[in-house]
């Protein structure tokens, strides 16, 4: 896991350096990688960084991921179609159906969007190369070090969800028992094999050699599921958190604006910069819910979706006295809220600081400078009146009060099912 807190402690320690050369093109060029070094790695396992070269290898790993996500969904179907296992079987399924939808979609439109997704990351690595005032490289620095911090406990979050869901079903779950009768009409009792994914049924009567292969197919799938999951997940949050702070960046340059007032040219010329540089942002951020509002919407459907099977679940673990159905229904349930967190924290946080543009511009000395250099601040403004929402499907915004519904509304529905 050494790779998980690669990225976090290099900028710490080139942070620490104190005869660090901040205008160095080749630092910043360094710090613009290992911010998007996790990410890179975890995505590229199934060809689904955006700045990878599009050649047949990529397509490959792709397809192949891809088609892995189906038969991830379809064989929990077809169980719960002939209607055979226990309870907890069937929960098992409802999960496993809900993610392989999640992990499907998120595999197709970041793929289909990757071109929006390069213009955005080429633009990321713009700003580490073109920007050079130290105190703006130390606010990217800083950001960049939150969202590797995020990174990490969100995939220690995924990983113990992981964990506790194979144990249950590798270690702690009773094999299925087979019942055949011999040549002199004894019967038999026979231990079945025991799977990751449920699938006791559809795979009970295979041979030794199949059951091999199945299982490894399983193992492909689990490591599949996680790099689409964790990957784009944290890859959205660094980039989202990336462009909120050339916000913060752009404010600052904003209240600076006007304080030398003899040089009314070199004002002309900054004001300029500074309207241009908020059109690029404006464009980013809208790129950025052009890509991801779809996958925004199916997971926060699969959020709730979750969340309500897994407290029936918990209930069920508690009423039997199952200890190790219990810690894994937990985790799932703490991994999943996260995870909408992870959407929700950042696209707010993006809202919100595009509307705290007009609190810079009125900070700032523009009231001083003559009409012909403060004529585009006009347009500015307007636009600042409609700020960058993130949307769930273009159904409403990514806020924190939007985490919140969500998790009032998977009660609700647990409630009307079960209580």
């Amino acid at each position: 896991m050494w790779w998980f807190y690669r990225g976090s402690t290099v900028v710490t320690r080139l942070r620490g350096r104190k005869d660090m050369d901040i205008y160095s093109s080749k630092k910043r060029n360094e710090l613009a990688k290992k911010e998007f070094y996790i990410y890179e790695f975890l995505t590229s396992i199934i060809g689904l960084w955006p700045l990878q070269d599009h050649n047949f290898y990529r397509k490959i790993r792709f397809f192949f991921a891809l088609l892995q996500m189906i038969f991830f969904t379809i064989s929990p179907i077809v169980q719960l179609s002939i209607r055979c296992g226990h309870t907890e079987e069937y929960l098992d399924c409802f999960l496993i159906v809900a993610f392989g939808l999640l992990l499907f979609s998120k595999l197709y439109f970041i793929y289909t969007d990757r071109h929006n997704l390069s213009y955005i990351l080429n633009s990321a690595f713009e700003d580490w190369e073109l920007i050079r005032d130290e105190n703006e490289i130390r606010q990217m620095i800083d950001c960049a070090q939150t969202s590797n911090k995020m990174a990490t406990i969100f995939y220690c979050s995924g990983m113990a969800s992981l964990v506790s869901y194979i144990a249950k079903t590798t270690i702690f779950d009773e094999p299925s028992v087979k019942i055949i009768s011999d040549s002199l009409n004894n019967t038999v009792y026979l231990l079945g094999h025991k799977f990751i994914l449920p699938g006791s049924c559809l795979y009970n009567n295979i041979n030794q050699y199949f059951y091999y292969l199945v299982f490894v197919n399983q193992c492909g799938q689990m490591i599949i599921t996680c790099s689409t999951n964790l990957g784009t997940d944290t890859m959205f949050a660094a980039i989202t958190g990336h462009i909120y702070i050339q916000f913060d960046i752009l404010m600052e340059r904003m209240k600076k604006f006007g304080k030398n007032q003899d040089d009314i040219n070199a004002n002309s010329q900054e004001l300029g910069r500074i309207v241009q540089r908020h059109q690029s942002l404006i464009l980013s951020a809208e790129t950025l819910e052009k890509v991801y509002n779809k996958v925004i919407f199916v997971q926060m459907f699969t959020t709730v979706s979750v969340l309500s099977v897994e407290g029936m679940s918990l209930i069920i673990s508690v009423n039997d006295k199952n200890t190790v159905n219990f810690i894994k229904s937990i985790c799932i349930i703490n991994f999943m809220l996260f995870e909408s967190y992870l959407y929700t924290y950042p696209a707010d946080n993006l809202a919100n600081r595009a509307e705290s543009m007009l609190r810079a511009i009125y900070s700032s000395n523009w009231y001083d400078m003559p009409p012909h250099v403060t004529k585009n601040l006009v347009f500015m403004m307007m636009r600042i009146n409609l700020p960058p929402y993130l949307t769930c499907g273009k159904f409403f915004y990514m806020t924190r009060r939007s985490y919140m519904d969500i998790i009032k509304t998977s009660a609700r529905i647990y409630q009307y099912y079960v209580l």
